[in-house]
């Protein structure tokens, strides 16, 4: 997930771009982080937007 943060913010993603990759690994890649990680909430942020 670290990866996908980096990548988002260092190459100034849209974050509807990050949303759908998030969502592609949640869906295809059948993974959600642990509430424990350090990335969780902006994960969330992430997903949760409209």
């Amino acid at each position: 997930m670290e990866i996908v943060k980096d990548w988002s913010e260092i190459a100034q993603i849209e974050r509807i771009t990050v949303k759908a990759v998030l969502d592609a690994i949640k869906i295809k890649g059948r993974y959600i982080p642990p509430k424990t990680h350090t990335l969780y909430s902006w994960w969330q942020s992430v997903l949760l937007e409209q």
